[in-house]
């Protein structure tokens, strides 16, 4: 899988569980109030077809609009 292509498929589930998503150089980010299990599942199955990457739950930087919690992905070279 190309990162392109991670990145393509995160958008879909962001998109069908109304969560954002922020994408900057090596570091995408996930922003929620909650993350039910079958989300992060569902994250996690694309994370380790990528493979190149390490990702963490964080409090978010930003609390608007309720957003609470940011997955972290980081990425390998």
């Amino acid at each position: 899988m190309k990162y392109s292509d991670l990145i393509d498929k995160l958008g879909k589930v962001v998109e069908d569980h109304e969560l954002l998503l922020r994408v900057g150089g090596d570091m995408v980010a996930i922003e929620g109030k909650f993350f039910h299990e079958s989300v992060l599942n569902k994250i996690q199955r694309l994370l380790q077809l990528y493979g190149e990457c390490q990702w963490w739950i964080y409090p978010s930087e930003t609390i608007e609009g309720g957003v609470m919690y940011a997955i972290k992905i980081y990425t390998f070279k």
